[in-house]
């Protein structure tokens, strides 16, 4: 059995957490440079990982938002015909 790094979660502390954590529409906004009605329909959508809890509200997590933001799915599908 061999141990990787890259095979174990990310533990994050305390510090990274807060530096990865946006507490509301607003912050999750101003990070994307959205609107608070655009970063509420992306929710509602299910495009972007923004969480909700009771007695908290909205919010996300950076880390989370960048990666959804770069999965293949959110690329245009490739053309079958070559540029020449």
């Amino acid at each position: 059995m061999t141990d990787s790094a890259s095979d174990e979660p990310e533990i994050k502390t305390d510090q990274t957490l807060q530096q990865d954590y946006l507490d509301s529409v607003a912050a999750i906004a101003k990070f994307l440079g959205w609107s608070a009605r655009k970063v509420r329909y992306a929710r509602e959508t299910g495009a972007l990982p923004i969480r909700v809890k009771s007695g908290v509200g909205l919010y996300a997590f950076k880390s989370e938002i960048l990666a959804a933001l770069k999965t293949p799915d959110t690329l245009a599908p490739r053309s079958p015909h070559k540029a020449h």
